[in-house]
């Protein structure tokens, strides 16, 4: 394998995968160009797997967590992410993005269930806070108006209730000024065992 890439060559691969699959979820091509795509893809699959090497999971206050930076909402290393940009603005968690056209429901807005994701990833900064390990419990979402695609959208979650091991955490998304979904996500605390169990069985059958 030759010398690591940095994580700005990484992102930039990720960033080129996800404008390759929303391409390919949002148009229609002739068949020799498809051909010749998958070719490409098919090489280039090959050898990324052949000289791949497995990303281990890191701990973080103890348990063990899948790397931020690869995250499925966040990571500019995961081509599956929007990917969200994460802040906080004093108690609040806000997140940043514009929607693909490759998550679109309705025609030209955002499927509700990536906008589900969304909230759930950004609550979960919020709830765990407190220091313990947490894992959602419940999540409800109240659409109000449907989310366009391709438009800076802003998202906030706060606390709103804390009591014995359940978190409370209030969310909404925002199109400019105007409110298009809110959330509301219970967040379950759990030992530091739980996780050390799950990771264990993970392991054992892989």
């Amino acid at each position: 394998m030759s010398s690591p890439a940095t994580t700005t060559q990484h992102a930039v691969l990720a960033e080129r995968v996800r404008a390759l699959a929303e391409v390919v979820a949002t148009c229609a091509f002739g068949g020799d160009d498809v051909a010749d795509a998958t070719r490409s893809v098919e090489d280039a699959l090959a050898r990324l797997r052949q000289r791949g090497v497995r990303v281990p999971f890191e701990t973080s206050r103890g348990y063990p967590r899948w790397p931020s930076e690869r995250s499925p909402v966040c990571g500019p290393l995961n081509p599956h992410a929007p990917p969200v940009e994460v802040s906080e603005e004093g108690d609040v968690v806000v997140g940043r993005m514009i929607e693909s056209a490759a998550f679109q429901g309705p025609p030209d807005h955002a499927h509700g269930g990536h906008l589900a994701m969304v909230f759930d990833h950004l609550a979960g900064r919020v709830a765990a806070r407190r220091g313990a390990p947490v894992v959602t419990g419940r999540l409800g979402v109240r659409y109000l108006k449907p989310t366009r695609v391709g438009r800076p959208l802003r998202f906030t979650a706060s606390l709103r209730e804390a009591r014995h091991a359940l978190v409370h955490v209030a969310c909404a998304a925002y199109d400019g000024d105007i409110p298009t979904a809110t959330a509301d996500i219970t967040f379950v605390e759990l030992g530091r065992s739980h996780f050390e169990r799950a990771l264990a069985d993970t392991q054992t059958e892989s």
